[in-house]
């Protein structure tokens, strides 16, 4: 997985969003397309306390409001965000990038 995410022709976050969406409407089963944007970087970065939900390893993941499996866009229906276990605080960052925006 990997949308080669750049400033010039891609938003950060949105490439993968379409690009995971694009491998299940291709075929590849839903699952298997989460797979391969979690679990499987994290094998081949050698980032073992990464990729899964288990005890003991580094909680970065995203609390969605519908289940993926049911439709794969659910997931941009994102409830929360947590970053090495703890709450992003997302909408500070919205206000925060709304000033930046405006200057």
């Amino acid at each position: 997985m990997s949308a080669d995410t750049g400033a010039r022709t891609q938003f950060f976050g949105i490439a993968e969003h379409r690009e995971i969406e694009s491998m299940a409407r291709a075929g590849m089963p839903v699952l298997k397309a989460i797979r391969s944007a979690t679990q499987l970087p994290a094998e081949v970065l050698g980032l073992p306390d990464r990729g899964t939900l288990e005890p003991g390893k580094r909680a970065d993941l995203l609390v969605l409001d519908k289940n993926p499996l049911d439709d794969i866009a659910h997931t941009r229906e994102i409830s929360a965000v947590y970053f090495a276990g703890h709450a992003v605080d997302r909408q500070r960052l919205r206000a925060r990038w709304a000033v930046e925006a405006d200057d």
